[in-house]
């Protein structure tokens, strides 16, 4: 049968034969300069640098995403163009030195490199068994703080302050009506923090639900602050914060990432160091 013989082929003739292949892709490029182009990734060479096939047709869908006429070949050439004077406006904006002496675009540079950075040793998705590890050994990130439902009197003399909390302790209400603007709800001590100062927060933090504290001097006003509620922190389980772990994890996985390649580069580049005295 025919596929029964014994064929043998002689190494010469693919030697021939990619010698022929090889002259034929180097005849079209003297011949049409224009096709050369089209058998590579690219689309346009400007001054050494290549515009990537991948990059223009991006941009064209993204120009027939928004237009209802057909793609015509005007609008591919135009397209082309267009990429073709970026790349001249960029690489003239760099001999500028626009890239080290504009601010919001060395900005835009940094971000894009350290987004880089990360997702190229961040872009696998962490196991299940590595989060609830993580979890293990970071549960004080996860707490769920203390919330407090308070009152809190003010007063300009630290006579009535005491008065108050003198009558609030004994009767459980006073006839003071100087009563600070606080939600009527559980609030952490971060957020009470920003309607009553750091001076009252940090008496509060000592309270337990129900007793009332003393006379708090903060600036020229005396607060006593009543708790009415007190939610101590717990914490959650690892089901109930499992988004919240899993972002914390990946976040300080890409800043660990990322220090560590910045320890590299500065150990493989030449830096000198001249820091101001600060005299």
């Amino acid at each position: 049968m025919f596929f029964g013989k014994n064929i043998v082929i002689r190494p010469k003739y693919f030697l021939g034969a990619g010698a022929l292949f090889g002259f034929l892709l180097a005849l079209i490029g003297l011949l049409f300069p224009e096709k050369e182009i089209l058998l590579s990734d690219t689309v346009a060479e400007v001054n050494g640098n290549y515009i990537r096939k991948d990059e223009y047709f991006r941009t064209l869908t993204a120009i027939s995403s928004d237009s209802k006429n057909p793609i015509t070949e005007e609008t591919r050439t135009n397209v082309l163009e267009r990429l073709i004077e970026e790349e001249l406006l960029v690489q003239r904006g760099l001999e500028l030195g626009f890239a080290r002496e504009d601010r919001l675009i060395r900005a835009s540079i940094v971000r894009a490199v350290i987004q880089s950075i990360i997702s190229e040793n961040v872009s696998e998705k962490p196991n299940v068994l590595e989060l609830r590890s993580y979890f293990l050994f970071n549960r004080d990130k996860f707490l769920k703080t203390s919330r407090y439902q308070v009152a809190v009197y003010q007063q300009s003399d630290e006579v009535s302050a005491v008065r108050i909390s003198k009558e609030l302790r004994e009767t459980g209400s006073t006839k003071s009506n100087n009563v600070s603007y606080i939600p009527n709800t559980l609030l952490p001590l971060s957020k009470l923090l920003d309607y009553l100062g750091p001076d009252v927060v940090l008496v509060l933090g000592n309270l337990k639900s129900g007793e009332v504290s003393d006379p708090i001097k903060s600036g020229e006003i005396f607060f006593v602050v009543k708790v009415f509620v007190l939610e101590p922190g717990s914490t959650p389980d690892f089901d109930s914060v499992k988004e919240e772990v899993e972002a914390s994890y990946i976040q300080e996985k890409g800043d660990r990432t990322l220090r560590e390649y910045l320890d590299r580069l500065k150990t493989v580049s030449k830096i000198k160091r001249s820091l101001p005295t600060s005299d």
